[in-house]
């Protein structure tokens, strides 16, 4: 071989493939990181009940949508 190696070719390769991992750059999606509570998502819930508005009238849920809040890394929710 060119590179000097007396050992069978798979030897190499697993070598090289635990090395190669050690020198990849980072994913840049695995170091987001967040406090607790730092980062919260957002969704719009469609109940199928009626909402009282007010005033003896209703809303149905096509016309006024809940939006839901979680917050990350918590298990507290919150409707608004």
């Amino acid at each position: 071989m060119r590179i000097g190696w007396q050992y069978p070719i798979r030897t190499l390769s697993e070598r090289v493939r635990d090395l190669r991992r050690l020198y990849l750059p980072p994913d840049p999606a695995s170091r987001t990181t967040y406090q607790a509570g730092e980062i919260a998502q957002c969704d719009l819930w469609f109940p199928d009940v009626e909402i009282p508005v007010g005033y003896g009238e209703v809303r149905t849920a096509a016309s006024l949508p809940v939006m839901t809040m979680v917050c990350g890394y918590t298990r507290w929710t919150q409707r608004c």
